[in-house]
Formats: structure tokens, C-alpha cells, sequence
């Protein structure tokens, strides 16, 4: 029998009636109902409109109203799939940092049905890439890892040029002073004008790492930049 990704149990598939009458194919879960239902999807919850944090009113939070102080051109509209708490920061910590490449799939159906209708709308899919620090000692970016599992088709466009420890290591400050880590790839550099291009990363913390990426995007050429990540 299967074992659920997260807390080792057995999984059973649950049969319907609908099922069988339909021959719908048994598409068999990767993590146990008690362990999926740990996780707070932000579907139909207020969130601040700039980052996607739960928020008990409409509009933008602190953080996005400090971040427009600094930067008051920046591009505030970032999405988020589920809430940062303490089961996503388990899943993070299993998949991420322990290396368990199998925990990518979890959230395969949540990131396909929310890229298809950005594709619908001629977005290119970018997923927010790793340092080659981190790549050496992960094996493989997580973001792509995420995409791949879902069986979603992507761009390579940016490069991260970032010799500094990872940022999962810094605090609030040392995150905010990060210098600008990307440049865009070679082959697709004057290649931006006019493109409408889907940022995509696994945790948004500050937005310090996300902002610099739509800024070097736009400053490309592209005509309109947006972003999402799995967590925030």
C-alpha cells in the first residue's frame, strides 16, 4: 500500500459511485486527507492585494505600504496559493532543505489549475531561479521541480548571479538589503518586448526577491509582469 508523503500512514483511494459509473480513472493521492487538510489554501479569503497575506480588510498591508514608500513604482499584485503556516513550513523543510524531491507533487493540481488560466490569458511561465550555491547542495530548484511535477511547460529566463548564503538564512533586514541577484539569460535577452511573463517562486517572505525580478523583467521590455508562489 502507499504511504502518504507526509505522515507515512497508508493511503486508501476512496471509490465512488460516480467513478464507476463514469470509468474515471483512480488517480491516486499522494498525501492522506488529515494531512492535506492541515494546509490553509487562500481561495476566498482577504488578503492584502499586494502580497497575498491574510488580512482582516481589503486594500494593502504594511509591509506593502513600506515597500511603496521605498519603491514607489513597483508592481504590487503578487498571489499566493496557501497560507505559511506551521504544516507548509514542515512540507518546506521536507522538500527544500532535506532534499525529499517526492514532496513536489503534493500540490501538482492547485498550481496547474491556476497556471492554465494565466496561460489562457498568453502568459509565459518563469519560475524564480536558485542560486548555484543552493543547486549544488539541493540537487535541483525547487520551483521547476514544482512546475515539472505539475506538468507545467516553463521559461528559463532568468539566472541568479548570487555568490551570498541563502536566504533562508538571513533574517527580515539582511532579505530587505539583498542586492539584485538576476540578470536575464542570453537567449533571451531583447527577446521581453511586449511579453506578458508569470513569475513563479515557492515562498514569498519580504517580496525583496520577487520585486527585483519583475523590475529587471520590465525593464526588458515586457508589458506586463505578474507573480505567484506557493506559499506566503
Amino acid at each position: 500500500m502507499k504511504k502518504c508523503l507526509m505522515c507515512q500512514e497508508g493511503l486508501n483511494e476512496l471509490i465512488t459511485l460516480r467513478k464507476i459509473l463514469f470509468f474515471i480513472k483512480l488517480q491516486q493521492e499522494s498525501i492522506c486527507k488529515d494531512c492535506r487538510d492541515k494546509f490553509n489554501p487562500l481561495t476566498n479569503q482577504i488578503v492584502c492585494q499586494g502580497c497575498g497575506r491574510i488580512s482582516f480588510e481589503k486594500g494593502y498591508c504594511n509591509d506593502c505600504i513600506n515597500w511603496k514608500k521605498i519603491e514607489p513604482t513597483a508592481t504590487l499584485n503578487h498571489q499566493s496559493l496557501f497560507e505559511y503556516n506551521d504544516w507548509m513550513k514542515e512540507w518546506i523543510e521536507g522538500f527544500k532543505f532535506k532534499g525529499n524531491y517526492q514532496l513536489g507533487c503534493v500540490f501538482s493540481e492547485e498550481l496547474k489549475k491556476f497556471i492554465y488560466f494565466k496561460k489562457q490569458q498568453g502568459f509565459l511561465v518563469a519560475p524564480i531561479p536558485s542560486s548555484q550555491h543552493s543547486y549544488a547542495n539541493r540537487g535541483f530548484n525547487q520551483v521547476e521541480a514544482l512546475l515539472d511535477f505539475a506538468k507545467v511547460t516553463y521559461q528559463s529566463i532568468l539566472l541568479n548571479e548570487s555568490q551570498e548564503m541563502k536566504q533562508s538564512s538571513k533574517n527580515r533586514q539582511e532579505r530587505l538589503l539583498l542586492k539584485q541577484p538576476f540578470s536575464i539569460k542570453k537567449e533571451w535577452q531583447g527577446k521581453l518586448e511586449g511579453k506578458s511573463i508569470l513569475l513563479v517562486d515557492d515562498v514569498y517572505t519580504t517580496g525583496r526577491t520577487i520585486l527585483y525580478a519583475k523590475k529587471l523583467i520590465e525593464d526588458s521590455g515586457a508589458s506586463l509582469v505578474r507573480s505567484v508562489s506557493l506559499a506566503r
